[in-house]
Order: C-alpha cells, then structure tokens, then sequence
C-alpha cells in the first residue's frame, strides 16, 4: 500500500520497523517487511489515523486488539512464519506504543488503554520490584491468547487507579543488566 509520505507516514514507517525489531529476535522468518505487510494487513494504521481512533475506550480497544492480533497471526501464518499470540501483541505493542504514546498523544482514551510491549525484561523487574515471582517463569513468546489477556489483566492491576497503561513501562530496564 503506497501512503502519502507525510509526517503519519513516517511515524508509520519507524514504527514498523521498531516493532519488528523488538520482535525479531530468535523469530525466525520473521523478515521486517513480512512483519510490515502483517500490520498494515490488520489496519491498525488506517484506524489510527482517523483522529476519532483516539476516543476508543478500554473496553473498545480490547475488542480491536483481540481482532488486530488474529489477522496479524493469520496473515503471517498463510507466509509459513510461526507466530504465537504473546508476540505478535508485542508486534502490535510497540507500534502502537510509538504511534499513540511517543507521538504526543499519550493523554488520549486510546493511548491510556494501549498494551505495553510485555517481554521478559519488563516481567522479570515486575517480578522484582512488585514481588509477584510467578511473572519470572512468564516466557511471553510462548503465550496464547487466554493466557496473554489473562497477563494483561493482572498486569493492569499493579496501576494506581487511572493511570495509564503504559505507565507500567516505568519497570521496562532500558538494559539487560
């Protein structure tokens, strides 16, 4: 699909490619442009930008996300890539993570609903600093969808009430340290 290379565009075009890094990694044929053609093929991009996107309630953007994760799993299945549902939401995490929260929007409806990217740097230091040790034998490549929401779900309870849910990433270690 040939956008208009405007600002949207470029955000766009970033996003894809830190969404596929973060993933990449022992992933195998996990290619950045299969990984863009996946996310486009969902039309998570063309949602986000129409401004009335950044209304999407929760509840709403449960819904999406669970719809947007399948297409993104079917589309890179048909192209014989094996991808499990915990990262295939990471995929879709830091795209949106950088096309909502990082672009300016973090105080939008959607952008307070979003999923952090949930790896296993983020779930060992919640482990840590929350004292939840269960989140340290979580391999988040391996999650299915139940067991992903169900995450997610525990997840949104370590947050004071109101805050967003990318507030979470405050326990995200910038290093492997």
């Amino acid at each position: 699909m040939q956008m208009t290379y405007d600002i949207f565009a470029h955000r766009h075009k970033f996003a894809v490619w830190a969404a596929s890094r973060a993933v990449q990694r022992g992933w195998k044929g996990a290619r950045i442009s299969c990984l863009r053609e996946a996310i486009e093929g969902c039309c998570v991009n063309e949602f986000i930008k129409d401004s009335a996107s950044f209304s999407t309630t929760s509840e709403q953007f449960e819904s999406l996300h669970r719809r947007w994760c399948r297409l993104i799993q079917d589309q890179l299945t048909r192209r014989g890539i094996e991808a499990s549902y915990g990262r295939v939401a990471k995929l879709l995490a830091v795209y949106l993570k950088v096309m909502i929260v990082i672009a300016g929007s973090e105080k939008t409806l959607l952008a307070q609903a979003i999923h952090p990217p949930i790896d296993r740097q983020l779930l060992q230091t919640l482990a840590k600093v929350k004292h939840i040790s269960r989140l340290r034998y979580i391999s988040y490549t391996e999650l299915g969808s139940e067991e992903y929401y169900d995450l997610v779900s525990d997840l949104r309870q370590l947050l004071e009430h109101g805050q967003p849910f990318w507030m979470l990433e405050e326990h995200w270690p910038v290093t492997d340290d």
